[in-house]
């Protein structure tokens, strides 16, 4: 658990705690829907703050009927037709991927506290 959290941003769309965990700084934060909106809060956290570890949890639909609600998914990769990316990689579609390590450590901690999860 952490063992300080506070309070350090609260508007309409976004809320952001700050505080330390296992001796590490870490900060949560919270916005809205979209891609536009994790956009600018990734860029300020890494061009502004000097963030290097960025992990996006979110929710979503199940497109199977074998996966019930509570399912810890944990995407090794994500797409999108958004035209968000295509300005960004000159007109490609880039479907984003997580660093391998945070991944498998994503995995074992999920089997760890017991969690049904599903990876792909």
């Amino acid at each position: 658990m952490p063992t300080t959290a506070q309070r350090c941003l609260a508007g309409q769309y976004r809320t952001q705690y700050a505080g330390r965990y296992s001796d590490q700084k870490i900060s949560v934060l919270a916005h809205g829907m979209g891609i536009p909106l994790i956009s600018i809060d990734a860029t300020e956290l890494i061009r502004d703050y000097g963030v290097n570890k960025l992990i996006r949890l979110g929710s979503s639909t199940a497109l199977r009927d074998d996966m019930p609600l509570g399912d810890v998914v944990i995407a090794m990769g994500a797409s999108t037709d958004s035209k968000v990316n295509r300005l960004r990689f000159m007109g490609h579609d880039f479907a984003a991927i997580p660093d391998y390590d945070l991944l498998a450590k994503a995995v074992t901690a999920a089997h760890c506290l017991q969690k049904t999860s599903q990876c792909g």
